[in-house]
């Protein structure tokens, strides 16, 4: 957050709506994974403020992935209809771009993991052993350790330490 918020002052000085949209999620995924929420939803009610009104779905809908259902609560709070339409969007963009990364990345991209099995990976590919993650989650440890074998076996993958190429 500490690098992006000198640009996002600039985007809000120069009226620059679609930086400023892209600055204030980016800042909330940084938050977010730092475990700061309330920052992070501070960061997204804002995006999402400028973003509905214009209807930029699209930009909303890139950052779905980030926030762990997260994003589509604070749209849906705002507007049931729009955080529908974010979604949809996001389920398009998201086979689409598992391909292309795929390719780019020589990596299976997982696009069809639940939102546990995400939050699994992601706090485990963060460093957090199986107790942790579970704390976390209020799940077992071997709740965990069956998630994250579901996700090696989607991205067709054999270990912990490859699950930050494939989400």
């Amino acid at each position: 957050p500490n690098a992006i918020e000198p640009l996002l002052s600039q985007a809000v000085v120069d009226k620059t709506v679609l930086p400023e949209i892209c600055l204030r999620l980016s800042c909330a995924v940084a938050y977010y994974n730092s475990g700061v929420k309330e920052k992070a939803i501070s960061y997204i009610d804002k995006a999402v403020a400028l973003a509905l009104p214009d209807r930029l779905y699209g930009m909303l809908a890139e950052y779905v992935r980030h926030f762990d259902g997260l994003l589509e609560e604070r749209i849906a709070l705002a507007d049931a209809a729009a955080a529908e339409a974010v979604l949809a969007l996001y389920e398009k963009y998201i086979v689409g771009w598992s391909i292309l990364s795929s390719k780019v990345r020589n990596k299976n991209i997982a696009s069809n993991l639940t939102r546990r099995e995400r939050e699994c990976a992601k706090l485990t590919a963060f460093g957090f052993n199986l107790n942790e993650v579970g704390r976390m989650l209020h799940i077992s440890p071997s709740s965990v350790q069956q998630a994250l074998s579901r996700v090696y076996s989607k991205a067709k993958i054999s270990g912990k330490e490859e699950l930050p190429y494939i989400l």
